[in-house]
């Protein structure tokens, strides 16, 4: 009884507590965020895994947990400056149907659609760090 007059008189704050018990319930980070607080900095991994294999930028937003977005900005910085002893490499897009590679594109997003058959299936850009 006490608990529905306190609801009423209170209305709009009675979806307030609901949502402070909700948070009360959180759970830590997934797992795969882990790789991305186990090195110094977001950079330094995506890096790293650039230095094992060549990744899309999708993929090292799926493996760090970070939005595609934010991958891109980070790779921007790489590509600018790989660090000492390393060069930052990238395997151009390509369209799925005719096979037209979009050698001399300097932006490192995918290309929207292809100038030769008009069509949007695109093989996304790959980008690796290579060790000199």
């Amino acid at each position: 009884m006490i608990i529905r007059f306190l609801f009423s008189a209170f209305g709009f704050r009675c979806k307030y507590l609901l949502a402070l018990a909700c948070i009360s319930h959180w759970q830590p980070a997934p797992d795969h965020w882990q790789l991305a607080t186990d090195v110094s900095t977001i950079r330094q991994a995506i890096k790293d895994l650039l230095l094992e294999q060549p990744l899309s930028a999708l993929e090292l937003s799926q493996q760090l947990g970070i939005p595609e977005k934010e991958a891109l900005d980070h790779l921007a910085h790489i590509a600018k400056a790989p660090g000492q002893g390393c060069r930052f490499h990238i395997f151009p897009a390509a369209c799925k149907h005719c096979g037209f590679v979009f050698k001399k594109r300097e932006r490192l997003t995918i290309p929207s659609r292809c100038p030769i058959c008009r069509g949007e299936s695109i093989r996304r850009p790959r980008f690796e760090v290579v060790r000199n």
